[in-house]
């Protein structure tokens, strides 16, 4: 074995590993994915057996679905950066950068004003039991990505 004077090595700590960082990413954007499909489903069964929401569940519902969408947008455009080949787009595209930040930023808003709104849902009981556990995952789920996104410094501006 060569010996490296010059490379340091550190063992990482739990939330540093490739693992916990995967599994953070991963299993958010499934529930969000997933999520994208149960709610519009849920909501035309709702239509067609004419059960009104309140207003305020359905502002909730469309708060976290901005949440979810601009979350799965900062992924897709991730992935377009980084294998830009495999997309067919140019490197280097800076407006993507700024747009890519923007999305990571407004999304973690949306995720931590979600947290009232979930609050709101116990205590009104806007929807059924199974709704309400739900909408807390997603809103979970949105706090778990917001710092994954703040851990690779994907949050904010700073370039």
């Amino acid at each position: 074995m060569k010996s490296h004077p010059i490379w340091a090595y550190e063992k990482l700590e739990g939330v540093e590993t490739k693992r916990f960082q995967n599994s953070v990413s991963l299993s958010s954007l499934a529930l969000f994915l997933l999520t994208l499909v149960i709610w519009p489903v849920a909501a035309f069964i709702n239509y067609r057996k004419g059960k009104a929401q309140s207003r305020l569940a359905r502002v909730a519902r469309w708060l976290s679905a901005g949440m979810i969408v601009l979350n799965v947008a900062v992924v897709a455009s991730l992935f377009m950066m980084i294998f830009p080949s495999a997309m067919g787009i140019m490197v280097g595209d800076v407006t993507l950068d700024r747009t890519v930040l923007t999305f990571a930023t407004i999304a973690s808003a949306l995720a931590f004003i979600s947290i009232v709104f979930a609050g709101l849902a116990w205590k009104q009981k806007y929807w059924t039991l199974l709704g309400r556990i739900h909408y807390t995952l997603v809103t979970l789920a949105g706090l778990a990505f917001a710092w994954w996104l703040n851990y690779w410094n994907l949050i904010g501006w700073k370039f």
